[in-house]
C-alpha cells in the first residue's frame, strides 16, 4: 500500500511539474497574462490561469483512481464549475456580481444534498425552513471562503504553500483514521501543488490565477467536510487561521475606514510586508515555520483532546489575530524590516 501511494504521488507531482512548464509556454504564446496592476506585487506580465493544469491533472487522476465515494456528483460539479468560473475571469475579467452569483449557485447546488450531514448532531431542525436557512448559511460561508482565499493569492508561492500544508496535514490525519482513500485524495492534491510550486516559487514563472485559487479553495471545503465527518469537529479551521485572520481583519479595517472594501488593494499584512522589503520566498518560509511550530500542533491538539477542542480552536484564532495586530503596529515603523532582509 505504501509503495502504491509513493508511486501515484510521485507520478502526479512529476506530471504537474511537466505540464505546468508546458503551460508557461502555451499561456505566454496566447497572451493569457496577469498584467501588473495597482494591487499587484509583480512588476512584469506573467502567465496566469495555471489552475487549468490542476483541473486537467486532478480529473485525469480521478479517472485512473476511482474517488466516486469522495468526489460525489455535487462536489464534482461544484469543483469543476468554480474552477472554470475562475478560468473565465483569468481569460477575460468578469463583473463582480456575475462571479458572486455563479459562486453562490454552485455552492447552493453542492450543499443541497449535504447540509444535513454537515450539521452538528444536536442542532435542532425545526422544519424545512430551517434546512433552507442552513443551506443559505453554508452557501454563503463557501462563497466567503473562496473569495478570502483568492484575496491571499497575491504573492509568489504563498497560496500554493498554504494549500500544500493544508492537504498534507489532512492526508496524515486520514491515514491515522484508516481512511486511505481520503488520504490518497489529499496526497494527490498535495502533489499537484508541489509540482506547480516549483514553477510558482519566487520569482514565479506562472500564477495559478482565479482558476487555481477557486479550485484549491473548493477542495479545502471538500476535504474539511470529510475531516469533520471523520473527527466530529471542524479542525481544518485551525490550519486556515493565518489566511482567514489576514483576510477578515483587513477587510474589516477597510470597512471601518469607509473604503471600497471590494476593490483590489495592497493592505493585507503579507502584501505590506513585501512592500516593506520582505522577500516572497522569506514570506513562504515563515508561513511553513509558523504552521510547523504553532498551527499544526494546535490542530493536532484539537483532534486528540476532545474536551479542549473549542478552547484550542479559539486559541489558534487568538494567536493569528495577535500576529496580525502586532505586524500591523510594526508596519507603521518606517525602519521595520530595514535591517532584517
Amino acid at each position: 500500500m505504501i509503495n502504491h501511494f509513493i508511486f501515484l504521488v510521485s507520478l502526479v507531482a512529476v506530471t504537474s511539474y511537466l505540464l505546468t512548464g508546458l503551460a508557461v509556454k502555451i499561456l505566454s504564446f496566447f497572451s493569457v497574462l496577469d498584467l501588473p496592476k495597482e494591487r499587484s506585487l509583480h512588476t512584469s506580465p506573467k502567465p496566469t490561469a495555471g489552475g487549468f493544469v490542476f483541473i486537467l491533472i486532478f480529473f485525469s487522476f480521478n479517472f485512473l483512481h476511482d474517488f466516486e465515494e469522495i468526489l460525489t456528483f455535487n462536489w464534482l460539479v461544484f469543483s469543476l464549475g468554480i474552477a472554470l468560473l475562475g478560468g473565465l475571469d483569468d481569460i477575460k475579467p468578469q463583473k463582480v456580481r456575475v462571479r458572486l452569483l455563479g459562486q453562490f449557485i454552485l455552492a447552493a447546488f453542492c450543499w443541497y444534498t449535504l447540509v444535513e450531514q454537515a450539521l452538528p448532531i444536536n442542532l435542532p431542525l425545526i422544519s424545512d425552513y430551517s434546512l433552507f436557512l442552513y443551506l443559505l448559511i453554508f452557501s454563503l460561508i463557501s462563497l466567503l471562503h473562496i473569495n478570502l482565499f483568492n484575496f491571499m493569492d497575491g504573492s509568489d508561492g504563498f497560496a500554493a504553500s498554504q494549500g500544500i500544508i493544508f492537504f498534507a496535514f489532512h492526508a496524515i490525519v486520514f491515514l491515522f483514521c484508516d481512511a486511505e482513500a481520503l488520504a490518497l485524495y489529499c496526497l494527490a492534491l498535495t502533489s499537484i501543488l508541489v509540482g506547480f510550486l516549483i514553477h510558482n516559487w519566487p520569482p514565479a514563472k506562472i500564477f495559478m490565477g482565479d482558476s487555481g485559487s477557486y479550485f484549491i479553495a473548493s477542495q479545502m471545503l471538500l476535504v474539511g467536510f470529510y475531516g469533520y465527518q471523520e473527527i466530529g469537529y471542524p479542525f481544518s479551521l485551525v490550519i486556515l487561521t493565518p489566511f482567514l485572520s489576514d483576510s477578515i481583519f483587513t477587510l474589516t479595517k477597510r470597512m471601518i475606514a469607509k473604503k471600497k472594501w471590494w476593490r483590489p488593494h495592497k493592505e493585507h499584512v503579507y502584501q505590506q510586508l513585501i512592500e516593506k522589503g520582505l522577500k516572497p520566498f522569506q514570506l513562504n518560509i515563515n508561513l511553513f515555520i509558523m504552521h510547523i511550530f504553532l498551527f499544526l500542533p494546535i490542530s493536532a491538539a484539537v483532534i486528540y483532546f476532545d474536551e479542549y477542542r473549542t478552547l484550542n480552536l479559539l486559541m489558534s484564532f487568538g494567536i493569528s489575530s495577535f500576529i496580525w495586530y502586532y505586524l500591523n503596529i510594526k508596519l507603521m515603523d518606517a525602519n521595520f524590516l530595514k535591517n532584517n532582509v
